[in-house]
């Protein structure tokens, strides 16, 4: 059996579990062209590595993106053909390169709150007070639930929710309010 028909079983049966894998998919599909024309009938760590390495101007986290497609495969292949080898995990690994998240200072959030009232369609300001909330994360970890107001959960767009005390939701004189504490999902 070719290892491309293998892999378009791999694919076939990862799909009916849900699976997209359409970068994947053409990934693995070209690697196992790349086998097949070497007339390789099983999978090595050392072809993985060739495969993964190019081209040979990839970045590190691409190279490591395929050689991880590669290694999905190749555990399930695995266990088909025991023969077949499994590349170790620490093979071409790569830094996440995730920037560090921004904090606004208090200023910088009264200095938003402000702008958004003067929008032409003004923006109520607890929309624009809950990137504080993001501060909050800090003060989750005291997780006192002390603090008088009100509770408002915010619903992000992934499906997660947030607690978050308002203090003075009755508007005061500028019709302001601020919030108190970001308590957690």
């Amino acid at each position: 059996m070719s290892m491309r028909t293998r892999v378009e079983e791999y694919l076939a049966m990862r799909r009916s579990l849900g699976y997209k894998l359409h970068g994947e998919g053409r990934m693995l599909l070209d690697f196992a062209d790349r086998l097949d024309a070497a007339g390789q009938a099983r999978l090595t760590v050392a072809a993985a590595l060739g495969w993964a390495c190019q081209p040979a101007t990839a970045s590190a986290q691409h190279r490591s993106r395929r050689m991880g497609v590669v290694r999905g495969f190749a555990r399930h292949l695995h266990a088909l053909d025991p023969a077949s080898e499994i590349p170790p995990i620490d093979l071409l690994p790569a830094r996440s390169h995730r920037p560090a998240p921004y904090l606004y200072s208090a200023e910088e959030v009264a200095a938003l709150v402000h702008a958004a009232g003067t929008l032409s369609a003004p923006l109520h300001a607890a929309t624009v007070q809950l990137i504080s909330a993001e501060r909050g994360r800090l003060a989750a970890e005291r997780r006192t639930t002390g603090a008088r107001g009100s509770r408002m959960t915010v619903r992000s767009s992934f499906g997660v929710d947030a607690l978050v005390l308002v203090d003075g939701l009755d508007e005061g004189a500028d019709g302001d309010f601020t919030v108190a504490q970001y308590i957690g999902a």
